[in-house]
């Protein structure tokens, strides 16, 4: 009796020979056979090399950017062993992912035990939901479930209705495999999912019953040997369901050919979504859905191989190029094309001849057989992530999504950036700057071929180091804000026509009164200015300075107020950062005249008579003051006359937007509804 021992040869000797002393002090416990037992030490020189460190980050154990490795995963996936898994097996294999996953590796469990049970789960449990899938519509019985349904659509028949039931059998088992592993996190419409079924069958059938109409009208009258024979058979249900397998998948991702589908930047941060991408994905899926794959799996056929870019030798017209060239119906064979073929010869020899039921198990063997190998490597043609040159990105509108940038990068890269004009500005990631740097000189002739004007690069404050670098290269500064340096470099001749960035702040104040005609003053607890002042402050990014009024002085005397009109506002430059600041103060009315400030930023909050508070503020304030009294008083000869009123408008340059206009009331009372401006009626116009 010999033992077998596997080791890696990259073990040292020493480790090799504590081995070796190991199984000598093991033998002594082994029952002894009449030939006693010895250690024979086979190296493995596949131990470490074919199974790499586990993880459950990484998405397969296999090198996904090689065919080969392509169809070891697709061959993992649909591995049928799976099913006879028993309950005890998968409860410790999803142990061990959980433990895993909890950073607690299973002691004594190796790389290999913990890939074969990541295989496991995956391949029974539901991705988004964690519930098991019915062992029927897993992916790993796709060979064994498909042989009764192979065999109904190989049936020698021209019943009509027998060939309708059998494409409405393989269509019915089609939708249940896609319902059982859809995305749980965007879950398809039951119309959606109902329309797919409905023109999956209709089209099976018309194909299936048109094909073999044509077929009965070219051989009419011509007697049908047994290759012609097997050729008709095969083609007629091939046909079928690969057509009705396209609309199928055109029907249920329609959304990706109007919506386009999500794509990445080169670090899998999501970006948006391209409709040219989402094309793209759905007729190479189409393709990879007709064609069944090489005899000879191991040598990928020439379109296959990893290229830099995927549109030189791995695109479809390259793909249905190949398959005409001559020799290519050798190198391509179909599962369901091939067992009529292959039992046309094997019906001849005399151990099946007069067996009909030999010859249908063993067609369903052949059929069964190649399923199983063949789909795989098939699956394999295309990657499952993939990429678009530039050219075929920027032909095609791109939605974006406002996350961390809104760019398209690289490969499927380069987008219109949002931040001027969608045919004006390019802009680029800090992935691409990094790795593009050499070929800067030709994507700048690419932007200005393009009708470009300026680059954009956009730099995280972890990154501030490349600054310097950019620099270099012509990049100019334009802003740095949250966090993020923006720099821009101007690509046609002339003046630079980017804006500068924000260059003024907007501050308010409420002038608020009460029912005795006293304004509510505050004075600040740190403060260079010792005396009383109206509340007020910044408005917020995207606020209205009506609302930034009434927050001021809700948030610094407690009082809730109603806003009435503006009164005057003032401009001043030189402030803070050497920006400008526009100052709006805002008549209001408080609707109670209890006072509870903020301890923290004010000191003293309290009514006080408009002439105490003239004696002591600013002249800007005073004369405000002043003419608010005097319309107060009733000394004003026209009403409301220090009121300047507010107005909603819709925009002229985007018609979902509106803005606020301010005008004298005295001239807004001659306003009507329908006064034109710009061209345009008004819409809406309401008096705050």
């Amino acid at each position: 009796m010999w033992l077998q021992i596997n080791f890696p040869v990259k073990h040292e000797l020493q480790h090799i020979s504590d081995l070796y002393t190991t199984l000598r002090t093991l033998r002594t416990h082994l029952p002894r056979p009449r030939k006693g037992i010895e250690p024979v030490l086979i190296p493995n020189t596949m131990a470490d090399a074919a199974t790499p460190p586990f993880s459950l980050t990484r998405p397969s154990q296999y090198d996904l950017s090689t065919y080969l490795g392509r169809v070891k995963q697709f061959y993992r996936l649909t591995d049928p062993r799976t099913l006879l898994a028993t309950d005890t097996e998968f409860e410790q294999a999803k142990s061990w992912m959980d433990r895993f996953r909890a950073g607690d590796r299973p002691a004594g469990v190796s790389d290999g035990q913990l890939w074969r049970a990541r295989q496991l789960v995956e391949a029974t449990v539901h991705p988004d939901t964690g519930e098991k899938v019915f062992p029927l519509f897993r992916f790993s019985a796709f060979a064994v479930a498909n042989l009764p349904i192979c065999a109904l659509l190989l049936y020698p028949t021209t019943n009509p209705l027998f060939i309708m039931g059998a494409q409405w059998v393989n269509q019915t088992y089609n939708v249940a495999i896609n319902y059982a592993n859809r995305n749980a996190s965007s879950e398809m419409s039951m119309t959606t999912l109902a329309g797919a079924y409905s023109a999956a069958v209709a089209s099976s059938c018309a194909l299936a019953l048109g094909t073999q109409a044509v077929t009965r009208r070219i051989f009419a009258g011509k007697p049908m040997t047994g290759a012609t024979q097997a050729i008709t058979r095969s083609l007629v249900p091939y046909i079928a369901v690969v057509g009705a397998g396209i609309v199928n998948l055109v029907c249920i991702r329609q959304k990706e050919l109007f919506e386009g589908v999500t794509v990445f930047d080169g670090e899998g941060r999501e970006l948006g979504k391209s409709v040219k991408a989402g094309e793209d994905a759905i007729f190479k899926c189409s393709i990879a859905r007709a064609l069944y794959v090489p005899k000879a799996p191991c040598n990928p056929p020439t379109h296959a191989r990893e290229v830099s870019d995927p549109y030189q030798t791995n695109s479809p017209l390259t793909l249905l190029v190949s398959l005409l060239q001559p020799g290519s119906i050798r190198r391509w064979t179909i599962p369901l094309v091939m067992p009529p073929l292959i039992m046309a010869k094997l019906s001849q020899l005399s151990g099946l001849r007069g067996s009909p039921r030999l010859q249908t198990v063993t067609e369903l063997g052949i059929l069964g057989l190649m399923t199983l190998v063949f789909v795989p490597p098939a699956l394999a043609v295309f990657p499952q992530r993939d990429s678009l040159p530039v050219d075929k990105t920027l032909s095609n509108p791109v939605v974006f999504s406002f996350k961390e940038t809104l760019l398209l990068f690289f490969f499927l890269s380069l987008s219109l950036s949002l931040s001027l004009s969608l045919s004006l500005s390019l802009s680029l990631s800090l992935s691409l700057f990094l790795s593009a740097q050499a070929d800067l000189s030709a994507l700048e002739a690419h932007c200005r071929q393009k009708n470009m004007s300026a680059l954009w690069l956009d730099v995280k404050l972890q990154h501030a180091a490349l600054v310097e670098t950019a620099g270099k290269l012509g990049y100019e500064l334009h802003h740095a804000h949250h966090g993020t340096i923006m720099l821009y470099k101007w690509l046609r001749d002339g003046e630079c026509l980017i804006p500068p960035f924000a260059t003024h702040q907007v501050g308010v104040a409420g002038f608020c009164t009460n029912e005795k005609n006293e304004v509510l003053v505050i004075k600040e607890r740190h403060s260079s200015v010792n005396g009383y002042k109206l509340p007020g402050g910044l408005a917020d990014p995207g606020e209205n300075i009506d609302a930034a009024a009434l927050r001021e002085v809700q948030e610094e005397t407690g009082v809730q107020a109603t806003f009435h009109s503006l009164l005057a506002f003032r401009q001043q430059h030189g402030m803070r950062f050497g920006i400008s600041d526009l100052y709006f103060v805002c008549r209001c009315t408080a609707a109670e005249a209890v006072i509870s400030h903020c301890p923290v930023e004010i000191a003293e909050a309290k009514w006080m008579s408009i002439d105490d508070y003239c004696l002591q503020t600013s002249h800007m304030n005073a004369l405000i003051a002043r003419a608010v009294q005097a319309e107060l008083e009733g000394h004003n000869p026209i009403s409301r006359a220090c009121d300047i009123a507010q107005f909603e408008l819709p925009s002229v340059v985007r018609r979902d937007l509106t803005y606020r206009l301010f005008l004298p009331d005295t001239a807004a009372r001659h306003l009507q509804v329908d006064d034109p401006w710009h061209g345009q009626p008004h819409e809406k116009i309401e008096r705050f």
